[in-house]
């Protein structure tokens, strides 16, 4: 297998379990305890917007990791890439744990903003990257909107 391919995999495992670490035990109970907004997805979307995330992470770093020059557009794109991998488990640590929706909301804006960083840095150098971080920034609109409801759904209950 070649290495790029095993090194992308390995940065989604190890985000799978940072994500699993920092969301703790009782994921199920709190999500129980929630108010939704009526276009929330039932579990089993959330698991396919998991998959597409995983699979749009592991394209983005085989490309960024198979692009031969170091250009410092090919740097930017593999440390923003890692970072969102990073927010995305603190995203878990404040949902689930720290249970703050306030701060969840917050920090899926500056996510955001990490996220449109890497389409711009991935579109210097290689439209594919850029074309499926720029779907998964699709989506982030639509989470961005979801997260702020539910925060102030469930502002005076917990």
């Amino acid at each position: 297998m070649n290495s790029d391919v095993v090194i992308a995999l390995s940065v989604c495992v190890v985000a799978a379990l940072l994500e699993g670490v920092c969301a703790g035990t009782g994921v199920k109970a709190h999500m129980r305890n929630l108010k939704w907004p009526a276009y929330s997805p039932p579990l089993w979307g959330w698991y396919a917007i998991a998959v597409s995330y995983y699979a749009i992470i592991f394209s983005c770093a085989y490309r960024v990791l198979q692009h031969s020059s170091t250009t410092p557009f090919r740097n930017a794109a593999l440390a923003l890439l890692l970072s969102t991998v990073v927010l995305n488990a603190l995203w878990n640590l404040l949902f689930f744990r720290a249970k703050n929706l306030a701060a969840t909301f917050a920090l899926s804006l500056c996510y955001s903003v990490v996220v449109v960083a890497c389409w711009y840095c991935l579109s210097r150098f290689d439209r594919f990257a850029a074309a499926a971080i720029g779907l998964y920034g699709g989506y982030l609109v639509y989470a961005n909107l979801w997260g702020y409801r539910v925060w102030r759904l469930n502002s005076g209950a917990l």
